[in-house]
């Protein structure tokens, strides 16, 4: 992510002094294992978020969903959300065709496609919110909660679902007290599930990050809990 990218992402939030003291709280919390200079260090540690905008340079990719995923939240959206779903709409083809294609441009400019989208979309086609909200849960490819920082996705193929893949996935809902398709408060974990991730030898599987790890047990989803909370 560029300095301008960073930029650009903050100024979509609303600069108030309960978001600003939130957002730093948790800035200083995610990025306890990244590679910051001793200026950036100092910066981040006087609780600066402006100056964090300015000079902050490229992040690692999980620590940017955790900073998409704060910012896309309701409480986050600021005044920005409506204009840019404007200007999807203004841009996007008319007629019932559109449809799919108006879903994934929301999808590629919030993360995710959130639930108030829809009266608008419907509007916009002319089509019933049903009919909206019917086609955006049919297909996997769209997701309703922003994606937190570790992205968990848990296989359910043939192979890994008779070595217990359910219980697997049973195990980081318990331990992340999250359901399937959803995204811890804090941004910091997302779960979801795959048909397959094409690992049968080695199921049951799972993805953290799109890392692998492979023979899971209820007893590794503790481990891989504990190890993937302290970045």
């Amino acid at each position: 992510m560029s300095k301008v990218e960073l930029r650009s992402i903050l100024e979509r939030a609303a600069w108030d002094d309960r978001f600003i003291a939130q957002l730093t709280d948790d800035f200083k919390s995610a990025v306890r294992d990244y590679d910051l200079t001793p200026d950036e260090s100092a910066m981040l540690q006087s609780g600066d978020v402006r100056a964090i905008e300015a000079e902050l340079g490229v992040l690692d990719p999980p620590l940017r969903r955790w900073l998409d995923c704060r910012l896309q939240q309701d409480s986050y959206a600021g005044d920005g959300f409506e204009d840019r779903l404007s200007r999807i709409l203004a841009s996007a083809p008319s007629g019932r065709g559109a449809l799919i294609p108006i879903l994934q441009r929301v999808q590629n400019e919030f993360g995710y496609v959130p639930e108030q989208v829809m009266p608008r979309i419907a509007a916009f086609l002319n089509l019933p919110e049903s009919r909206v909200y019917g086609v955006a849960t049919f297909y996997a490819q769209f997701r309703f909660a922003p994606i937190g920082r570790n992205h968990v996705v848990v296989c359910r193929g043939t192979g890994c679902h008779v070595r217990g893949a359910p219980r697997i996935l049973d195990e980081f809902k318990r331990l992340l007290g999250i359901g399937e398709g959803q995204t811890t408060h804090d941004c910091r974990f997302s779960l979801e599930t795959v048909a397959c991730i094409g690992a049968c030898g080695l199921s049951p599987c799972v993805t953290v990050n799109k890392t692998v790890e492979t023979k899971m047990t209820p007893k590794k989803v503790g481990e891989v809990v504990k190890r993937i909370g302290l970045r």
